[in-house]
């Protein structure tokens, strides 16, 4: 399941471009301010410029190991750029973080169900709570 922003959905780019500054200027008055790295992955995930995404994901992780959101998040981004292995791992980390997080959980089935070894699909049960 994946997640996107009002912005990206009524086609507003400007809007997107307008988040985009707002959180670079957030960032420069708190450089350590997890959230506003989340965020503006978010919005640079939905602009397309996943490299970046995944990079600001990192970093809000990095401040904040227990921001589920951005674990999940950057497994859509490492699954967008063709490491499902990555993306897998980064959906079961979000899992221990918050194990009732039903995108996880959704995105990791996806995740397991068109991965290139097709025997991961059957790891998905052996999850706690599943």
């Amino acid at each position: 399941m994946r997640t996107t922003t009002w912005a990206s959905c009524s086609g507003n780019r400007a809007r997107l471009s307008e988040a985009q500054a707002s959180y670079v200027q957030a960032l420069k008055v708190d450089p350590d301010y997890a959230d506003a790295h989340y965020n503006l992955g978010v919005v640079l995930q939905d602009l397309g410029r996943m490299s970046e995404a995944g990079a600001s994901y990192v970093r809000a992780l990095k401040l904040n190991p227990q921001l589920a959101k951005a674990q999940n998040n950057l497994g859509i981004v490492l699954q967008d750029l063709g490491r499902t292995s990555e993306a897998e791992a980064s959906y079961r980390r979000a899992l221990e973080i918050d194990p009732g997080y039903a995108d996880a959980h959704s995105n990791l089935l996806f995740a397991l169900n068109y991965h290139p070894d097709k025997r991961c699909r059957q790891d998905f049960f052996r999850l706690p709570g599943v």
